[in-house]
Formats: C-alpha cells, structure tokens, sequence
C-alpha cells in the first residue's frame, strides 16, 4: 500500500506522522529517469536529475531510508500541526518521492472549487504539492535522484557537503602557483563562491597531471583564452579579476573546444564524461 508522510519540525522519529494511505502522489519512474552524476558547476537540462549512487551509504542518507518502511509505526498526523510540516514524503511501493514544505506552500484561504458544479471553500488551508519531486531514492537499486541541492539540504543534513568550495588556505595556494601572476590588487579574499568552487575542481586537475601535461595544458589555455594575458618570459597567465580566474580555471577543466565543421572555438558550460 502507498502512503503520503509527513516530517514536522522537530527532531526523532515520533515526528514522522502519516497523513493519507492507499494514495500514489507521482506518476514517475525513477528507472526512467535521465541522470548524470552530481557535479556542482553541471547546468542540468530540464529532463535531466542528478544521481548519487549507493546512497544508503553516504551519512547524509535518513536513518529511516535505510529501514523497511512499516507505516503502523507512524501515527496519523494531529490536527493543528499542518504550520509544522517541514517537508513530505510519498511511499510507493519501494520508491520514496521527497518534496520540502516552506510557509509559502501553506495557504489559507477561499477558495472556489470547480467539480461537477463550483463550490465555495472559506477559510481553507491548503498545502501545494508540486508536480515534480524535489528528490526520490529508489530503495531496490539504492540510487539518490535530485535536481537543486539547496532546496533538498534541510531535508538531507550534510548533503551540501557535495558543493565542494576550495577553502581560504587553498585559494592561496592556488594563486600562488608559478604560472599565476596576480594584477590590480587581486587576492584570496576577493575570490567569489563560483570560483572558489572552480578552483576546488581544477586543484583535482590539476594534481593528476605531470609537468609535460601542464605544459600541454597551458599552451591551450593560451591559444583559447584571448582575453588571458600570458606572459612569453615568465610563462605566467595574468589574473586579475574574477573573469580572469574563471578563464583560467575552465582551461585547466579543458572547457574550450573547436567544432569539427567550421573550428568555431566554443565554450562548454557543462561536461558529462561519456
């Protein structure tokens, strides 16, 4: 049997309450669905998820996730708590489809109800349930599915762990490598949160690479980033702005890159590797 649940504020496992049974809230998939693995500067397109894998393993994976799901242990939700709810939570059968409930999605109103004939609904409050989920976890594969990790994050504490950022010590570092020359005052501190993400990413890169490849690796970047000033004496790249910064870390991704027809120089906003 489905089942509609509900987490309301507070912590424990007496504040996950039943709300409806024998109802089936979406209509989706989740062996359908179109995924890619999280990458935090990855655009998804509109039919596309991310994926996380053996999720029952990671930390942030709920306690009760990991458990059959028995819906007796759960009591029926008391009347009076709906300003409580946090977020809700569909069962069907081993599919578990999450939406975050926020004050905004909490109306109380008049309504006029159309059916058969129009009716008028005073002073009703009604909770919006959205047509897609803001995450699933399929139990029998184990596979994680979601589309914007800050909205999912108060559901799943620790998740935002995924959205890496080099932190102030390794910003350093990085600026101070030898084919970095910093201009016009720019520094560590003035380094935004997209680049700082950046530069968590092409650290990775960067590290996996010999001397020879990063020797490779700057040539391209030079050939690419026009807008990159490159020092010939000093084998340098000039940054001094957070547009710099991002060039310079996009060609250490290898973002840039040339249509076979035409050799249009082109830049790849997001990767999936094939």
């Amino acid at each position: 049997m489905d089942h509609l649940m509900v987490k309301l504020k507070g912590r424990g496992q007496d504040k996950i309450k039943r709300l409806m049974s024998d109802v089936a809230i979406y209509n989706i998939d989740p062996g359908q669905l179109q995924t890619v693995s999280y990458a935090p500067d990855h655009n998804l397109d509109n039919d596309c998820w991310f994926e996380i894998k053996n999720f029952s393993e990671e930390t942030y994976c709920l306690d009760f996730l990991k458990r059959d799901f028995v819906a007796a242990e759960h009591n029926q939700m008391p009347a009076g708590s709906i300003r409580d709810m946090r977020y809700m939570f569909s069962v069907q059968g081993s599919n578990y489809f999450f939406q975050k409930v926020t004050p905004s999605q909490i109306m109380r109103k008049t309504f006029l109800a159309f059916g058969e004939g129009v009716e008028v609904e005073r002073d009703k409050t009604r909770v919006v349930v959205h047509e897609i989920p803001d995450a699933i976890y399929a139990k029998e594969s184990d596979q994680f599915f979601f589309r914007n990790l800050t909205t999912i994050s108060n559901i799943f504490k620790g998740i935002e762990e995924l959205y890496r950022e080099a932190t102030e010590e390794e910003t350093r570092d990085f600026l101070s490598q030898p084919f970095i020359e910093l201009k016009g005052g720019y520094e560590a501190t003035k380094v935004g949160k997209l680049n700082r993400q950046r530069i968590a990413l092409a650290m990775e890169s960067l590290n996996a690479l010999g001397e020879e490849e990063k020797g490779a690796l700057f040539v391209y970047i030079k050939d690419y980033c026009d807008d990159l000033n490159f020092d010939e004496q000093n084998k340098t790249f000039e940054v001094c702005d957070e547009g710099s910064l991002k060039n310079l870390v996009y060609g250490i991704e290898q973002r840039f890159y040339s249509t076979i027809i035409g050799a249009e120089k082109r830049l790849a906003n997001s990767i999936v590797k094939l």
